[in-house]
């Protein structure tokens, strides 16, 4: 109950309480029991099935999963944030495709309950395939208990227009996504079945870019789910509760919407560090686009994302982005602050759902690691492991 008072708080604070939605009740109550009354949904509420949650009864975090890096290249110069954790060859860094370096992964991601999402780039043969196939390859031949999820990388896969955009009125474009989902199930998904994390039995597949895909990008997803039956997460969700034009196109293709971190250039330019009032926006926006997606897109759920330090300094400095970081506290309070916002959906039979998305687990390159470096320790993981290992409210029946 705390918790919820202080996200209302946040809020009410910044905004002006007239932004909240949500009742707020005194008999809100966490168990662990796995069971629970059946709960009647709102009436307007009437097309959406119950809520997925996640097989461990807690909140389960996924966690961008980097498959680039080598050792041997100069860290300092080129990432802000240096990893602890090293193979040994050079004073600096690891390879991800090190079997060594795999299994101690493997057992933090055990140890924190936490799902990789790894980048997928192409196939065997492609440019990229380093960060693709050969390092899914590498992957799966560390026995482990671990499950994975696949962060589709489709600016290297699918066919920019000339305006930046992905545009699905391309049939190309249409073609290439249905393909590439049908080649991972044929080679992974169904090979390995063990190996993949699931949510309703289907694989996990985060698309990352889709705030630039353009036209019926919903005609790809059908085309994709006939071949091969994924989980599909788009990553629209920004922090101005910004909807574009064609985002109906795009997000009825996806079983759930989050996005890649919470990270804003126009907040970065007024603050370096993430505080209670970027918090209070956070807040808000995914309150708007809980709504959003209740109005115009019901069987869409949101998984909240988060992130508690950005900076691509090194990596783009054309960008122009300012880093952004957070304290432990305000660590604390995001990663409480986003435990809340689900709990209170699960008692409301709501569509935020027992899922975070976090940025990154080892993107050092962009300062987001929850991997243990040379900056933060392990406080970042510590957090999360911590935070979202506690029980959720009871599972709900939603009639």
């Amino acid at each position: 109950m705390a918790m919820r008072l202080l996200v209302v708080f946040l809020i009410c604070v910044w905004f002006g309480c007239d932004t909240l939605n949500i009742p707020i009740s005194s008999n809100v109550s966490v168990s662990s029991s796995g069971s629970g009354p059946g709960r009647n949904m709102p009436e307007n509420r009437t097309e959406l099935p119950s809520p997925p949650g996640s097989d461990t009864g807690t909140i389960q975090v996924m966690a961008h999963y980097v498959s680039w890096h080598r050792e041997c290249i100069v860290w300092e110069e080129e990432a802000p944030i240096q990893p602890i954790r090293n193979s040994g060859v050079c004073d600096v860094g690891y390879d991800s495709r090190d079997p060594e370096i795999i299994r101690q992964q493997n057992e933090e991601f055990l140890e924190n309950d936490i799902v990789p999402l790894a980048s997928w780039w192409g196939k065997a043969g492609s440019r990229l395939e380093r960060s693709g196939d050969l390092f899914l390859d590498a992957y799966l031949s560390v026995p482990s208990p671990v499950r994975i999820g696949i962060l589709y990388e489709m600016t290297e896969l699918l066919i920019k227009s000339d305006d930046g955009k992905f545009d699905f009125n391309n049939p190309e474009n249409v073609e290439r996504f249905a393909s590439d989902i049908e080649y991972l199930n044929t080679k992974y998904f169904s090979k390995y079945p063990d190996r993949f994390y699931r949510i309703d039995g289907k694989p996990v597949v985060f698309v990352w870019l889709t705030g630039l895909f353009k036209g019926p990008f919903h005609i790809a997803a059908e085309q994709a789910r006939a071949r091969a039956n994924v989980y599909l997460i788009g990553s629209d969700f920004n922090i101005f509760s910004y909807f574009r034009t064609e985002l109906l196109d795009t997000v009825k293709g996806f079983d759930a919407v989050s996005s890649y971190g919470i990270y804003s250039p126009d907040l970065a330019r007024t603050q370096s560090e993430i505080d209670e009032q970027y918090l209070g926006k956070y807040v808000q926006s995914a309150l708007r686009w809980a709504q959003w997606l209740e109005d115009n897109a019901p069987r869409v759920v949101l998984i909240p994302p988060m992130m508690f330090a950005y900076d691509d300094t090194m990596t783009r400095p054309e960008a122009g982005n300012l880093p952004i970081t957070s304290s432990h506290e305000i660590a604390v309070l995001q990663a409480r602050t986003v435990q809340s916002l689900i709990h209170d959906s699960l008692e409301r039979c709501g569509n935020i759902v027992p899922y975070v998305i976090f940025v990154s687990y080892n993107e050092h390159y962009e300062g987001t690691s929850l991997e243990p470096t040379d900056r933060y320790g392990d406080s970042y993981l510590r957090i999360v492991g911590d935070v979202f290992t506690e029980p959720v409210p009871a599972p709900l029946v939603c009639n």
